[in-house]
């Protein structure tokens, strides 16, 4: 400040405006801006300061009798300010980045042993927790090489093959898989080795005397190169037991529905059929003509659109039973025809 003030005192004395001691003031900024240690705000309020200095008793005194000059040097300060605190700036800023590299590089080379260790740890839990997984689990597991080589089992692949886990490693998975449990030409892993993608298949063992859902996932390089494959037999007794009880379920369904001597149908929302007993396609003498996906009232009113009270319609619009009485001309027979609503 006082150093600007000197500089400013010699302009005015000096021809104001049109000193030669202005380049003084320019030299000022030059070397407080670029060679005095401080932040950015010192820096910031160091330019403004000079040209405060420089600016305001010029101001003040009014004595301004060539305006070109005096703009186009207080321009060329102002340009000289700004340019010394941008590339302050960046010296800083390319100061900090190299202090900041230097201590993360001391900070990398004091972490890196303890990092380390501590990776090593972690890859030591994570592989004894998935061996643990891998034992513990119900479904028999093999991770396999592409010529189907094995190169681990869990213990329940092991107890399906009646053997130990050591005895597999090395051996092929197709020996384990025999007994008719999977046919050769359809074997999950060779379909996988075709396909290059996931490969599924539900095989029943006689020897066991049970169903087993197989598949072989690829097991990938960092490449995406096929090396192998994880094999996987899961028991699906059970869900084949309920699947056979639930078809036998629908067949005496199907076959209750078809004795009952009524006609009796089932519609959608829009009164397409979906299904019907035997009794209704003798009623409507239709034999073994489809009935299924047209519509009620063209099958038995031979009409294009819903008829006039229509226990269908009704019952879909109230929710609740609709029973109606009516006589078909077509058939020449009288009805009592009871529509249940499905659909809420």
């Amino acid at each position: 400040f006082y150093s600007a003030a000197t500089i400013e005192l010699m302009i005015i004395q000096f021809h104001g405006h049109h000193s030669p001691y202005y380049a003084g003031m320019i030299l000022l900024a030059v070397v407080a801006l670029g060679f005095f240690p401080a932040g950015m705000r010192f820096h910031l309020f160091l330019a403004g300061t000079i040209y405060a200095v420089y600016l305001l008793p010029l101001l003040v005194m009014g004595d301004i009798h060539d305006p070109r000059t005096f703009f186009t040097q207080n321009y060329f300060l102002l340009l000289i300010l700004a340019a010394s605190v941008v590339i302050k700036h960046f010296n800083l800023a390319h100061l900090r980045d190299k202090v900041g590299l230097h201590y993360d590089m001391l900070q990398q080379a004091e972490n890196l042993e303890s990092t380390v260790a501590e990776r090593t740890e972690q890859l030591v839990r994570a592989s004894d927790e998935w061996r643990v997984t891998f034992d513990s689990t119900e479904d028999m597991m093999m991770l396999v090489e592409k010529d189907g080589t094995i190169v681990k089992a869990n213990k329940a692949m092991a107890a399906f093959a009646d053997t130990d886990v050591k005895e597999l490693i090395g051996g092929s998975c197709y020996d384990v898989c025999t007994g008719n449990t999977i046919p050769g030409d359809r074997h999950p892993l060779k379909l996988m080795l075709a396909s290059g993608k996931r490969e599924a298949g539900e095989f029943y063992s006689a020897r066991r005397d049970r169903w087993f859902l197989v598949s072989a996932e690829p097991l990938r390089s960092g490449h995406s190169r096929e090396e192998g494959a994880v094999f996987i037999m899961r028991d699906i007794s059970g869900i084949k037991i309920l699947e056979q009880g639930l078809l036998e379920a629908k067949e005496e369904w199907e076959e209750t529905f078809n004795i009952i001597e009524e006609g009796i149908s089932i519609h959608d929302e829009h009164l397409n059929v979906l299904q019907a007993n035997a009794a209704t396609r003798r009623l409507l003498d239709l034999g073994n003509a489809p009935l299924e996906g047209r519509k009620c009232h063209e099958l038995f009113h031979g009409t294009s659109g819903p008829i006039s009270g229509c226990p269908g319609a009704e019952a879909r619009r109230t929710g609740k039973a609709a029973v109606v009485d009516f006589y078909e001309p077509r058939l020449n027979r009288y009805f009592e025809v009871t529509a249940l609503s499905l659909i809420h």
